[in-house]
């Protein structure tokens, strides 16, 4: 391969230190686009905040007019956060994490 044909390296950027800090509280969350996971067949971060939102209000953490106003929000990442936190303050933070896992794991294909 001639070296005119090589790759350039690209610089890795500078990791900002509230990304770095955000890491080491443990509470730095990554939300990536749904083009790939949609295709496996893994439901969208809509469905899991909507998910979120019954869990809380089905264990009484939150009441019905607070659903609604989740509800109304047109960002997942904050009612997932939000959620996250109610779950989180009342001890149910395990709820979280198994609904989060089962949304991350490839579904199993069909037989036919």
């Amino acid at each position: 391969m001639k070296s005119e044909e090589l790759i350039p390296l690209v610089k890795i950027p500078e990791i900002k230190q509230e990304i770095i800090e955000a890491k080491d509280n443990h509470t730095l969350a990554i939300f990536i686009g749904a083009g790939v996971s949609r295709i496996m067949g893994c439901p969208s971060w809509e469905s899991f905040a909507k998910e979120l939102i019954d869990i809380c209000y089905q264990q009484g953490h939150i009441k019905y007019k607070e659903k609604d106003k989740l509800l109304s929000y047109q960002d997942n990442k904050k009612i997932i956060s939000i959620c996250f936190n109610i779950l989180k303050n009342r001890n149910s933070e395990n709820t979280f994490y198994d609904k989060l896992d089962k949304l991350l794991k490839k579904p199993e294909k069909k037989r036919t």
